[in-house]
């Protein structure tokens, strides 16, 4: 009935078919456009703890670190055989990974505070007070960018 009233009026079916393609691509580029603004990639490793390895912080907590060990899943990563730096520069990125998984079909709005022990060569590093955004949060936040848009 629709082509019937658009063809009656001077369009062609050809013409309708393009219009309504060019409409359905634009919707579905602005969708995407917000997914990719809201939802970060899992390869885009982001350095939420850009502190470096302290040897003052070095088992701040070490009653706190087991606690969260112990937890399912755990909030720590363990990292042997390597130099400080690396190591710490190598626990931060796969405890990251841990992060975003917890926070996972959402982002993180507060990676927390992190704690790390180095002992015996072997260096353990944790996340705790780490906050997700909620869904709502992010309906809120497509809502926005959709009605901008």
């Amino acid at each position: 009935k629709q082509w019937y009233q658009r063809r009656v009026h001077g369009e062609s079916s050809t013409h309708i078919y393009c219009k309504d393609m060019l409409g359905f691509i634009k919707l579905f580029c602005q969708i995407l456009l917000v997914f990719i603004q809201i939802i970060p990639f899992s390869s885009q490793i982001e350095d939420y703890w850009s502190e470096d390895f302290d040897t003052k912080n070095n088992c701040a907590k070490p009653d706190k670190i087991a606690k969260l060990k112990s937890m399912n899943p755990s909030q720590c990563n363990y990292i042997r055989g390597q130099e400080d730096k690396k190591a710490f520069s190598l626990c931060k990125a796969q405890l990251s990974e841990l992060l975003l998984k917890k926070c996972d079909y959402s982002k993180v709005v507060n990676a927390g505070e992190l704690l790390y022990c180095k002992q015996r060569g072997a260096l353990t590093c944790c996340f705790e007070n780490e906050s997700c955004d909620s869904w709502s949060n992010i309906q809120n936040s497509i809502y926005t960018i959709a009605k901008s848009t």
